[in-house]
């Protein structure tokens, strides 16, 4: 018999954002009790993926955001003994470093997994793996929790941790190292003359990049691109990035087979699904640390303001150069252009994911859920080369590999909504404004998450002087 406990999960309002369905079952081969949650379909502010495996052993699987009060998080099944790890997969580091706290107050020490858009390595080892028992893992990607959930359930285990903290105590002592270097150069450049790099955040913002207008697009406004078959991106997937998805070293046994398995299940998508796209263009110009879009006459999406305002965050620390930049600082104050992009996978590959996931094929859905992202990334890649040499066209000779493209060696740049140089993934709601997304079947949750998860939103700044920063 199963008995059914349902916890619910608030945010600091009280207000009931989501269940998780916790069960006792006997497993099927008479080897104990497992355990079963099942989530709603339901997304968060920094949880764009929410993976579930009911594998044979046991998982405790709870996604926070940054709207949850930590009073509330409902510790105690995390202290059960069927729960075998932690994922936490948060906006805000803040609120990662509290529940750290929080789990070891209250004695908790299993593997905890943190992700998000602010969260790195380098943070994941400095700022909140002292603050706890257990071992911290940083995890880029949530739909990889079962994976990693499921290599510390073997005989891994023990040599993981070992290595983990290794690297981590490393990764600390550079961090400590750097960090008196920059310490003794700021002291040293005060005490010299004033013929140093620009210290305080006037200086830094003051010191202005020249930037020239770029040529103007084709066309203003918004032109989706419905049908881009599978089988042209292909060829633009990052297969290192897989490959760290499943944390699979490079050459072994394990990365044959996985990448295999990938092959041949991408010869099943061609032919039978393909991206959509959205590729607008506008008028734009700097304005403070924001980015002022100006809307055609004809345009519909802004209520009439004919102006969308998006924020543009300035960097709190100087680069090597002295300066604070902000994605603002790469247009032209007189007026330029800027570009925006969605894309995403077809209502086919949804539902059919979907319909896998409901059949409980664990490895063959997390497989297609990492395929799917990875074509959103590839077609990201794929379109911007695109603009570049054919729809704006303002670098058409550009004669570059694919691995210089992932290393950013074209001109101009395109930051996406969640990543360093635009970290709020609210911004959404600001950039929607400036697309169509449900035409091509992207919606937005309440905190500005996209589905499918498999999709992609930014900005196309095109000036040879911009490149990626972290704000």
């Amino acid at each position: 018999d199963i008995a059914n406990h349902g916890i619910p999960i608030v945010n600091s309002e009280r207000r009931t954002l989501m269940v998780v369905h916790i069960g006792l079952s006997q497993a099927a081969d008479g080897m104990g009790d497992e355990l079963i949650l099942t989530l709603p379909q339901f997304q968060m502010e920094g949880v764009q993926k929410i993976t579930l495996i009911n594998f044979r052993k046991c998982y405790f699987v709870h996604a926070i955001s940054s709207h949850f009060s930590l009073q509330l998080f409902p510790l105690k099944y995390a202290a059960e003994p069927s729960a075998q790890s932690i994922p936490a997969h948060c906006g805000h580091r803040f609120i990662v470093r509290q529940l750290a706290g929080s789990c070891l107050l209250h004695g908790i020490s299993k593997p905890l997994f943190v992700g998000g858009a602010t969260t790195s390595d380098v943070h994941t080892a400095v700022k909140i793996a002292p603050l706890y028992d257990g071992p911290v893992f940083h995890v880029r990607d949530a739909a990889q929790n079962p994976v990693l959930a499921s290599r510390l359930m073997t005989d891994e285990r023990e040599a993981m941790i070992a290595q983990l903290r290794e690297s981590q105590e490393l990764i600390r002592r550079e961090y400590a190292a750097r960090t008196a270097s920059e310490l003794s150069g700021r002291v040293a450049e005060k005490a010299a003359s004033s013929e140093g790099q620009p210290k305080t955040l006037a200086q830094a913002t003051s010191s202005k990049l020249k930037i020239a207008p770029q040529p103007r697009p084709p066309y203003l406004g918004i032109k989706t691109l419905d049908d881009i078959p599978v089988e042209d991106i292909i060829p633009y997937i990052n297969w290192i990035a897989f490959r760290n998805l499943w944390k699979v070293k490079e050459g072994s046994s394990e990365e044959e087979a996985v990448r295999r398995d990938a092959e041949a299940m991408l010869k099943t998508f061609k032919g039978k699904y393909r991206m959509r796209a959205q590729v607008a263009f506008y008028k734009a110009k700097p304005e403070r640390d924001s980015i002022v879009f100006e809307h055609p006459s004809y345009c519909p999406c802004c209520a009439g303001e004919k102006r969308t305002v998006l924020p543009a965050k300035r960097q709190s620390k100087p680069c090597a150069d002295g300066r604070r930049l902000s994605l603002a600082d790469f247009l032209a104050p007189e007026g330029d252009y800027v570009g925006v992009f969605a894309l995403t996978v077809c209502p086919e590959f949804v539902s059919d994911l979907q319909a896998m996931k409901d059949k409980d094929d664990d490895y063959q859905s997390i497989m297609m859920q990492g395929l799917g992202d990875r074509l959103a990334e590839a077609a990201s890649e794929y379109l911007h080369e695109k603009v570049r040499k054919q729809i704006w066209a303002y670098s058409p000779e550009e004669k570059l590999s694919l691995q210089q493209m992932l290393s950013a060696r074209y001109q101009g740049i395109r930051p996406a909504v969640g990543y360093p140089s635009l970290p709020d993934i609210r911004l959404m709601f600001t950039v929607q404004r400036l697309l169509d997304l449900p035409k091509i079947g992207i919606s937005l949750t309440e905190n500005g998450a996209m589905f499918p998860q498999a999709s992609v939103c930014g900005l196309y700044i095109a000036s040879p002087q911009s490149r990626y920063f972290i704000a």
